[in-house]
């Protein structure tokens, strides 16, 4: 009575096929854009971390240089203001102390000509100065850029 139709579906397999490796395809694209992207975020972190502690050690280097040198110099000013205890007013020792510390500092040979005057009469503080507190390892690093072009 009723005859069905067959329907002539040939070729649908070979488009779910096509259809099916087009939307893998994009999927793997994103998972590798992703992928890359996670890639190169760790790089740069990893960058840097490796930037800020090497900068952290030459500043540690820097700091523990002048705090050394500035305990020199506070050593040598409070035994000139003990030795020189009778012959002056009391209320003079605090300002004698400060003078004679911060007198000391320009005489030292690490923090000799600590600061430069560039062209426009601004002072900055030279790399020479402050490369006499580094290691050696760390003084060819940084190198030396006193020079100031007018």
């Amino acid at each position: 009575m009723f005859k069905k139709k067959k329907r002539n579906d040939k070729g649908s397999t070979l488009i779910m096929v096509i259809v099916s490796l087009g939307f893998i395809g994009i999927m793997v694209s994103l998972i590798l854009i992703i992928s890359s992207n996670n890639i190169y975020t760790k790089l740069v972190d990893k960058k840097s971390k490796n930037n800020f502690y090497s900068v952290e050690n030459v500043l540690d280097q820097v700091e523990k240089g002048i705090q050394s040198s500035m305990s020199r110099h506070m050593v040598k000013a409070y035994y000139k203001v003990l030795s020189e205890y009778n012959n002056q007013e009391a209320s003079t020792y605090s300002e004698k102390f400060k003078k004679l510390t911060m007198e000391g500092i320009p005489g030292d040979t690490t923090a000799k000509g600590f600061k430069q005057e560039m062209c426009d009469g601004e002072s900055y503080v030279k790399v020479s100065s402050i490369t006499a507190y580094l290691d050696d390892e760390l003084k060819a690093l940084v190198g030396s850029t006193d020079t100031a072009n007018c």
